[in-house]
């Protein structure tokens, strides 16, 4: 016996999958600012902020590019 997905898994699921057609579109060179705003303006029902990017990037362990602390 499964659970049905509750809806904040299936939107975390859907930002997710989003996220890494547009990293992958981007030949992975956008960040989590700038995904987060591509994911804005593609899908108007979607709010979706880059931090929720950047938590679901780190789950996935993609690669960041862009300026590292030292």
């Amino acid at each position: 016996l499964k659970a049905v997905p509750s809806p904040r898994v299936q939107r975390s699921e859907h930002i997710r999958k989003t996220m890494q057609v547009i990293h992958e579109q981007s030949n992975e060179i956008y960040g989590s600012y700038k995904i987060a705003e591509v994911m804005q303006s593609d899908d108007p029902l979607e709010t979706v902020c880059c931090n929720t990017v950047a938590s679901a990037m780190r789950e996935i362990d993609f690669e960041m590019h862009g300026l590292q602390k030292v």
